[in-house]
């Protein structure tokens, strides 16, 4: 990964909402081969940053620099190739297309963190086709290298299209509802380190720990540990800063594409994140 910085998506923190899809999200959830061509164009993403680090990456005076320079401008010119023949331009997002309209080299600190983070999502989209069968803990985030893998770059996409599978909508909708209240320990994190007030009528742990006490009913989390969320077999509160922005960057990328998913959006871009959550005082 590149850097620990979590996405800057669309988010609203509100009390007052159970976490369920609103009625007009619930017979809307994308169709398969939109979410199968979708995981292509983040597969397309996350090999252009490949190729954009390993450029970056370079040593002066290394022997291998020359290998290296010539290996990405190949791969480079091989993936504009197989965009172009298998028409998955016209899948990308505005923002996709404005990455591959720079020129190689040119990527940013910013375009490479989002590339970066982008492997969160296509996980989750891959777990969605059941490629992944088994969505990682949210304190460990998705492998490159496996993902990478399974997209056939370079090669006629049928296949993939053709084998992908579907998940139920109510396990993909279980998994959304998961995602939202990782995503919601992370913006109460967040609150806390800033001094905001905490909901009204309650405390910050005493909402944190009605919160992880039906999450745990639900079976959206292991059980608590000190009555707060387990992360890196601890307490969420008491990971470090680093580790904390990890946790909020998984969270968010993961209910993003959910969200996606579930219909909370047609346009990749376009998807909320809000975090719509039930706890009383």
């Amino acid at each position: 990964m590149n850097g620990l910085h979590a996405p800057a998506k669309q988010t609203n923190l509100t009390r007052y909402a159970i976490i369920k899809p609103m009625p007009d999200q619930l017979d809307s959830v994308q169709d398969a081969d939109d979410v199968a061509y979708r995981a292509l164009c983040l597969g397309a993403v996350i090999m252009r940053g490949i190729i954009e680090t390993t450029l970056r990456t370079l040593k002066p005076d290394s022997p291998d620099n020359e290998d290296r320079l010539r290996w990405s401008h190949q791969a480079a010119v091989q993936l504009n190739k197989w965009l172009v023949d298998e028409k998955l331009y016209a899948f990308f997002s505005p923002t996709e297309h404005a990455l591959f309209r720079k020129e190689i080299t040119t990527w940013d600190a910013a375009d490479l963190r989002y590339s970066s983070w982008a492997v969160e999502s296509l996980g989750t989209v891959m777990w969605a086709l059941e490629v992944v069968q088994t969505m990682p803990p949210y304190d460990r985030h998705f492998e490159v290298n496996p993902l990478v893998h399974d997209i056939p770059f370079y090669k006629d996409i049928g296949e993939f299209l053709w084998n992908a599978g579907y998940r139920s909508d109510r396990d993909l909708r279980q998994e959304r509802a998961t995602s939202e209240v990782w995503h919601w320990r992370a913006e109460i994190a967040k609150s806390q380190k800033i001094g905001a007030p905490p909901p009204a009528g309650l405390t910050y742990e005493e909402a944190i720990q009605q919160q992880a006490q039906h999450a745990r009913q639900r079976s959206i989390i292991p059980s608590p540990i000190d009555g707060d969320f387990p992360a890196f077999q601890k307490a969420y509160g008491d990971a470090n800063t680093a580790e904390q922005l990890q946790l909020e960057a998984i969270a968010s990328y993961r209910h993003f594409a959910l969200n996606w998913i579930c219909g909370f959006a047609v346009e990749w871009d376009d998807t909320p994140t809000p975090i719509r959550i039930q706890i009383s005082g």
